[in-house]
């Protein structure tokens, strides 16, 4: 065989084995995305099942205001704790903290802030306990009414102080949800929530 005829063996050669590596690296590359892909899918397929998890089993407690049995008494609305989760709550501690309660106490016409020494009553929180609360059931809770009853309360702030624990999640949950009276021009008492507290 002639020098150009080993020449043009080779190059056909050389030509043929940088084709069938750049194919194998086209392969290899291919493969790499692929699994790229599997893994990426895996792993956001798994991140999606823990939100949705999550999100049935995470606890949802509102606390609002009720209607009032006597508007013209402030220690007269109801309070409603509602599970607005996908699963039943259990071991439900919750309490009433009264703070500047403010009033005019009768024949002196000026106001008393609860903590002073001349309060006219004193209210001590108590801690009281609810076994279950069902998804979407509700339940009402009350002031703990003073040992005698103030007389035009001018204002007043509460916090109603839950710990429950959920279905499902080993974890206590706290919160405290802060509410404050205001009268209206009739004389009427309105709570309203303070989401600044």
């Amino acid at each position: 065989m002639s020098k150009s005829g080993k020449k043009a063996t080779l190059k056909k050669a050389l030509k043929a084995r940088q084709i069938k590596q750049q194919q194998q690296n086209q392969q290899h590359k291919a493969g790499k995305y692929l699994r790229f892909l599997k893994n990426t899918k895996t792993q956001v397929s798994f991140l999606i099942g823990v939100v949705g998890f999550l999100f049935v089993v995470w606890p949802r407690i509102s606390v609002y205001t009720g209607e009032s049995l006597d508007p013209h008494d402030p220690f007269a609305t109801p309070f409603i704790i509602k599970n607005d989760g996908y699963l039943p709550i259990r071991d439900i501690h919750y309490s009433i903290t009264p703070k500047n309660i403010k009033f005019l106490t009768p024949g002196r016409g000026q106001a008393t802030i609860m903590g002073e020494t001349d309060n006219v009553f004193i209210i001590v929180p108590l801690v009281k306990k609810l076994p279950l609360l069902g998804t979407n059931k509700t339940t009402a809770i009350f002031l703990p009414l003073p040992t005698e009853k103030p007389i035009d309360v001018k204002s007043a702030d509460i916090y109603i102080n839950l710990v429950y624990k959920p279905y499902l999640v080993p974890y206590t949950f706290s919160e405290r949800h802060s509410f404050v009276t205001t009268v209206k021009k009739t004389g009427e008492y309105v709570w309203l929530e303070d989401y600044s507290k």
